[in-house]
């Protein structure tokens, strides 16, 4: 392997609605590189002007601090419309940092997809 050689790592955003709540898991890794795919791929769900948009981080395996900067992003958009966005079930890793980048005190951090849907 050269060492010019990007390595991609899985990404992916699966997206869902159910009348005004817009259910958006992202799994892999949210990399620098990836950060560019959240946005492309979270912008058409913002622009539908959700009541609430539920991020499912629970397969998703890192966040970079560029990906952070999306879903704050995202969140202020929404937030412009009168809805709100509710991340759900990080894990451990991506909670930490979530919470080491203060992200806890913006968004509300639901422990499962349900708990963010029915609160």
């Amino acid at each position: 392997m050269s060492m010019g050689m990007a390595i991609e790592v899985p990404f992916e955003v699966r997206c869902e609605s159910q009348g005004d709540i817009i259910f958006a898991q992202v799994i892999g890794e949210a990399d620098i590189v990836n950060a560019a795919k959240l946005e492309t791929l979270c912008m058409p769900l913002v622009a539908q002007r959700p009541r609430k948009m539920i991020v499912d981080l629970s397969q998703l395996t890192f966040i970079s601090s560029m990906a952070m900067g999306k879903l704050i992003a995202a969140r202020k958009t929404v937030i412009k419309h009168g809805g709100e966005v509710i991340l759900a079930a990080p894990s451990p890793l991506v909670h930490e940092a979530l919470r080491r980048a203060r992200l806890h005190d913006i968004f509300p951090i639901a422990s499962s997809v349900e708990e963010a849907r029915d609160g």
